[in-house]
């Protein structure tokens, strides 16, 4: 950015940008990448839930919900939500046995 450029958040191209610019082009969006990410784990989740024994359709479908309830116990920083006791886990357990 230049000095003049104010806070109209115009920005000056400049060499610098432009090694990033073609970087960025030769990869998938960022969005491109998690998503495939994502499928990725909630495959192998399915797997190891099928492997067990779950039925495939319902393994594909309690992977999806296991990824989901991990995804939100990783950004959690209070402590007192961030784990769950062994007793509850017992509970939840018995939700998928049903």
């Amino acid at each position: 950015m230049t000095a003049d450029a104010g806070c109209t958040g115009a920005a000056v191209w400049t060499p610098a940008f432009a090694g990033v610019t073609r970087r960025n082009l030769s990869r998938p969006p960022p969005a491109t990448t998690v998503a495939a990410v994502d499928v990725e784990r909630v495959d192998y989740i399915s797997k190891m839930l099928a492997a067990a024994g779950v039925e495939r359709r319902r393994a594909f479908e309690r992977a999806a919900f296991l990824y989901w309830a991990y995804l939100g116990q990783a950004i959690l920083t209070y402590p007192r939500h961030s784990s769950v006791a062994p007793s509850a886990m017992d509970d939840i357990a018995d939700l998928f046995e049903r």
